[in-house]
């Protein structure tokens, strides 16, 4: 009974942040939600709020979590900024995102993806899915993975010779200095301008 009493205390604090916010951008960082809890999330803030912004950082959101926002973003929500730091989406939730921007290169402007347990498979998925011609994102955060390694550099190499849209790649605690380095000469003149071409960065 305990049990079934604090889902219902927390349904009912979900349901209050969601409803009592007026504005484009839902802020539900630190809640304890879970993958239960983005049903609610998809009904309320996506579908009825129309909600922009998404601010899901540090919950205990999953790979099965994350679909019902995937689904949503496939029928065509106005959402445009999704922040799912600090959730253990891992690999698979990499896989779903990574799907979700083959089929809908246009569904996000930025995602924030730091601290989500990523290995080098789950970067390069989504890297992979930034190569689309038509891809609208525009600032991917895939910092503090502490599994990724710097295998990563050559396929980030190859997504930004030909992606035309991203201006902000940050990978802070993810790659050693010599990756960076590595990085960020073969890659050219850009690199390191805020205001025009893409930006490399390893700090906010």
């Amino acid at each position: 009974m305990r049990l079934q009493d604090a889902r219902s205390d927390q349904q009912k604090r979900l349901q209050d942040a969601i409803t009592k916010n007026n504005s484009p951008e839902i802020n539900l960082r630190k809640m304890e939600l879970e993958d239960m809890d983005m049903k609610v999330v998809d009904e309320e803030a996506i579908k009825k709020k129309q909600c922009t912004v998404l601010v899901l950082e540090d919950n205990k959101i999953t790979a099965n979590g994350t679909a019902y926002i995937i689904n949503a973003l496939k029928s065509g929500v106005p959402l445009k900024q999704l922040q799912l730091s600090t959730n253990p989406i891992g690999d698979d939730g990499a896989a779903l995102l990574a799907e979700l921007l083959h089929e809908k290169p246009d569904a996000l402007i930025d995602l924030w993806m730091n601290d989500t347990a990523l290995t080098n498979r789950g970067v390069q998925l989504l890297i992979e899915a930034l190569e689309h011609p038509h891809s609208t994102l525009e600032i991917l955060d895939l910092s503090d993975n502490k599994n990724v390694t710097d295998e990563s550099v050559e396929g980030i190499l190859e997504m930004l010779m030909v992606n035309k849209k991203l201006r902000l790649l940050q990978y802070n605690s993810i790659l050693s200095k010599k990756a960076e380095n590595h990085l960020k000469e073969l890659y050219g003149g850009t690199v390191g301008t805020s205001q025009c071409g893409k930006y490399l960065g390893n700090y906010l």
